[in-house]
């Protein structure tokens, strides 16, 4: 394979037992960022491991994290990548810094998750990519308005999902009769208005698990919410053992908090492909468009009232909650499919990762 069409393609998070993960079944192909598909489109891809520097391993520098040692190490190893493609601007700043300083000479593109802050070490690290993805039109808009010499070279990648995983994991029955919500975030999570928003909801069957972390746990408490949380960088359940109890759920709760930074959007996808009716907090993260299609029911932020109403309408509409987990169905088919991001990032690969090396 030429240089000019392999791509080393790095994250904050090791991409080869991700890679691995895939292939054995028990991990979302979405999760590949698109790279398993531009696979198939004629780019050899590399993905990288775990961004834990090999060169004195224990010793720590200040400053210097385990993703900047892993960055440093990358530019100072021979340029036998000459494509690289970064999930993350963790794994990116740095080799940015670099390469405007002319230390790294490849080629270097990102995705941006959330928007940027136009400080001096952002725009500079920024500057010097060639090409960068965005997330979400929230992401994009609000890094481009505060840095707008990066509009040329900015392009809205968006997300996708792998629908066939969740069939394979959860099935493609319609919710069972349990009442049962289940809201799963460990990051940013607004479970207080939830929780009070259940405390003014009259029905004794009533369930909700949250599954949650240390810091976003609710204080609140009513006898029929059950959170389980999780240590100060674990989960409080396994992916799959989750999608277990979404498969039991008849709705999905992602209250979030407002905040302008991307999130709940991974979350939100989710109950698409598992063909449950979302309750969610509004938020410009999110570019589906949720109440047009109807493919969830919208909270507004820090409203307790807005998810005893959004509690209240599912419980006594199951035919609307079926109606609405079949709507993010189909955008999550029509609208996310991983074949189209696929190639959506093959474009712009041969716009920016040029055959000319």
């Amino acid at each position: 394979m030429m240089a000019a069409r392999t791509i080393y393609f790095l994250n904050d998070y090791s991409m080869a037992e991700a890679r691995r993960r895939w292939m054995a079944g028990d991990y979302p192909g979405h999760h590949m960022w698109g790279m398993n598909a531009v696979e198939t489109m004629g780019w050899d891809v590399e993905f990288s491991p775990s961004p834990r520097p090999k060169l004195m391993p224990d010793v720590k520098l200040p400053g210097l994290n385990a993703n900047n040692r892993f960055q440093l190490e990358l530019a100072a190893a021979p340029p036998k990548q000459r494509n690289v493609y970064c999930g993350s601007i963790h794994i990116f700043k740095l080799l940015g810094l670099l390469k405007s300083a002319g230390l790294f000479r490849r080629k270097l593109i990102a995705m941006v998750h959330h928007p940027v802050t136009p400080s001096a070490v952002n725009r500079r690290a920024l500057r010097s990519a060639d090409a960068l993805f965005y997330l979400n039109q929230f992401a994009h808009d609000r890094t481009v308005a505060a840095m707008p010499e990066l509009r040329g070279r900015s392009h809205v990648l968006g997300w996708c999902v792998d629908t066939a995983f969740y069939d394979a994991q959860i099935g493609q029955a319609p919710p069972s009769d349990h009442k049962l919500i289940v809201a799963a975030g460990k990051e940013l999570r607004d479970y207080e208005s939830l929780v009070r928003g259940v405390a003014m909801v009259d029905d004794p069957e009533l369930k909700v698990e949250i599954y949650c972390s240390e810091e976003t746990a609710p204080t609140a408490t009513d006898p029929r919410v059950t959170v389980y949380k999780g240590g100060r960088h674990g989960s409080s359940i396994s992916y799959l053992d989750l999608l277990g109890r979404y498969r039991d759920a008849i709705a999905i709760a992602i209250p979030m908090k407002p905040v302008d930074r991307t999130v709940g959007m991974t979350s939100v996808f989710d109950g698409f492909a598992a063909r449950r009716a979302m309750m969610i907090t509004r938020h410009p993260c999110i570019d589906a468009p949720l109440e047009a299609k109807e493919l969830g029911i919208v909270v507004e932020p820090n409203s307790a009232k807005g998810w005893a109403e959004a509690i209240h309408m599912v419980l006594a509409d199951p035919a609307r909650v079926i109606a609405i987990g079949a709507n993010g169905r189909a955008y999550a088919e029509n609208a996310l499919s991983m074949d189209d991001y696929g190639k959506r990032l093959d474009a712009l690969f041969k716009r920016y990762f040029c055959d000319d090396q």
